[in-house]
């Protein structure tokens, strides 16, 4: 009986993988703590920059650190990666706007689920992008992001 060989390096590729997860459980712990504060002092990144404008930025980054770690943990092909990376992405930021409706001081706002939603397409479309331009230097058949 033949048992398959595992190469000594795997662990190590496996648990490297795990190094891209934090980032976007990072990016969640913020949001939330960020989202779920009772009466938003920040009104000044709001004043700066627009509410959503942050939403759309904030998913752009959300969105890019999901997919990415997707693809990094779950070793799943480019298409899934990418689908549940956004999908994950999206629908934290509909729970958000959930949640936020039954917070003293907050409110929910379709406009922010279509600026979340918004953000997350960008992100899809950027690690597209930079998925295929890593195809063009590296002459690999699948994206190496």
């Amino acid at each position: 009986m033949n048992l398959p060989s595992t190469s000594p390096n795997q662990p190590a590729k496996r648990s490297a993988a795990y190094f891209w997860f934090a980032p976007a459980v990072g990016w969640a712990v913020w949001m939330l703590i960020m989202g779920l504060e009772p009466n938003p002092k920040s009104d000044w990144l709001s004043n700066l920059f627009g509410d959503k404008v942050l939403h759309i930025g904030s998913f752009v980054l959300g969105g890019i650190l999901w997919i990415h770690s997707i693809r990094k943990v779950g070793q799943l092909r480019f298409l899934s990666a990418t689908i549940l990376g956004g999908m994950i992405s999206f629908a934290f930021g509909i729970l958000l706007e959930v949640f936020q409706r039954r917070i003293p001081g907050r409110e929910a706002d379709p406009g922010d689920i279509i600026a979340d939603l918004t953000g997350v397409l960008i992100a899809v479309a950027l690690y597209v992008f930079a998925s295929v331009l890593g195809l063009s230097k590296r002459g690999s058949r699948e994206p190496n992001l």
